[in-house]
């Protein structure tokens, strides 16, 4: 079985599309039948971790990133991933920690620069900061289409974006990446969602 999952993304009985359709639970079943017959399978535990972020079960998601960087640890972004989890579980050490790990393993990379931004945010680096930022939700803006995992990622990208502006005293700005981001979250999640009662 494990020669079968290695190489290129191949999981047999697992598609993709499932995730990207928002099909979540036969993306989940599927995921489980094929770790079932092999628990030791890398994509197979990403490809998990994505489908309990985008359920929002964020320590499910942690579990399966951190078993898939056990099996795999010089694969690039898992890192990533993972450190994208710490931060909703606001965990940032842990966080901060990966992507310091990350860089050092495989440098820096553009598809990374919402992380990155993230990072020099934090370490009040704004006029590096911004830029990756902005170029961050761009990408992800345009990536987006209806997959509930790039939605996902564009509102991460926008509240990062609109934290930042706060932090530079442009409120102006970031009031509207504010409304945009929860209103990408209560198309993911729904009005009746725990994170959408503020």
């Amino acid at each position: 079985m494990e020669e079968l999952t290695e190489g290129e993304w191949h999981a047999p009985g697992l598609n993709r599309k499932d995730l990207e359709r928002g099909e979540l639970t036969k993306a989940f079943k599927e995921c489980r039948k094929l770790l079932s017959l092999n628990p030791e399978d890398k994509e197979g535990n990403l490809y998990l971790g994505e489908i309990y972020s985008a359920l929002n079960l964020n320590h499910q998601a942690e579990e399966a990133f951190e078993k898939a960087i056990q099996l795999s640890p010089k694969w690039p972004d898992l890192r990533f991933h993972l450190a994208t989890i710490k931060i909703k579980l606001k965990k940032f050490d842990e966080a901060n920690q990966l992507y310091e790990e990350e860089i050092k393993c495989f440098g820096l990379k553009n598809k990374n620069s919402l992380l990155v931004g993230v990072q020099l945010k934090h370490q009040k680096k704004y006029e590096e900061a911004g830029p990756l930022l902005k170029g961050a939700c761009d990408v992800r803006r345009k990536l987006a289409g209806n997959d509930p995992v790039q939605l996902e990622g564009l509102a991460c990208a926008m509240n990062a974006l609109a934290g930042f502006f706060q932090e530079v005293g442009k409120n102006d700005e970031a009031v509207p990446l504010l409304r945009e981001t929860i209103k990408i979250l209560k198309k993911l999640q729904g009005d009746e969602h725990p994170h959408m009662a503020y």
